[in-house]
């Protein structure tokens, strides 16, 4: 996962980005144990560092706070829409979802977010405040 790790940092313009990883246990299998500026979700943040508490029933995330946010959808079982609503609450202008498992571009377009990279993991940068697709298209 070295090379995905490396491909969201490209995305981001920040030099110490705040990054939001879902899940704590994905946050240790990619290595960033005690990284300050990196946040895990769990719902048991009790003994966890950088810990923000998801409840699965009625999950939210805090208010534009975070350049990035990695999601694995195997972990997080919410549908694709409700993750690019949580994304646009909680990431800053610019701010990249990394998603980790299978997602529709028309998902991430509806909710103002433009297509970065597919891969492995597949990249989306937060565009817009507002919620909607916006036509990038020169009209002549």
């Amino acid at each position: 996962m070295e090379h995905e790790i490396k491909m969201l940092m490209s995305f981001l313009t920040s030099e110490n980005p705040e990054i939001l990883i879902t899940d704590c246990d994905l946050r240790k299998s990619l290595g960033f144990e005690e990284d300050e500026n990196i946040h895990c979700t769990s719902t048991e943040c009790e003994k966890i560092k950088n810990c923000v508490p998801l409840n699965p029933a009625m999950p939210f995330l805090p208010l534009r706070r975070f350049d990035a946010w990695v999601v694995d959808m195997d972990r997080l079982p919410l549908n694709p829409g409700y993750v690019f609503h949580l994304a646009s609450t909680t990431l800053k202008m610019m701010g990249v979802v990394a998603i980790i498992g299978e997602v529709e571009d028309h998902v991430a377009l509806a909710y103002g977010f433009q297509i970065l990279h597919h891969g492995r993991w597949n990249y989306y940068l937060k565009g817009s405040e507002s919620r909607g697709v916006e036509d990038f298209r020169d009209v002549a």
